[in-house]
């Protein structure tokens, strides 16, 4: 009786593993497409409010949409990092 008690525990235990394995193969493409979708809409934010604020200056536009992209993907990758490994 101890041995099929055993071999059933390895049985589910064995099933778990697959279950999260599966589980975690899955967890990039979540992360990629709401980070996209965060990055978009925070990155069109400034822009238009820097572009409503200086009207006439494309490149002052271009600059700070610039610089919110590297900083958003600096701050999803950090985010990511920090809920997966910490």
């Amino acid at each position: 009786m101890a041995t099929i008690n055993g071999d059933a525990e390895l049985i589910v235990a064995e099933a778990k593993e697959e279950e999260e394995a599966i589980h975690d193969g899955g967890s990039w493409l979540r992360a990629v497409v709401l980070g996209a979708s965060n990055g978009l809409v925070s990155t069109a934010s400034l822009m238009l409010g820097i572009s409503a604020a200086r009207p006439p200056d494309k490149r002052t536009v271009l600059l700070s949409g610039l610089a919110g992209l590297v900083t958003d993907a600096c701050s999803m990758a950090i985010g990511e990092y920090i809920s997966i490994h910490v």
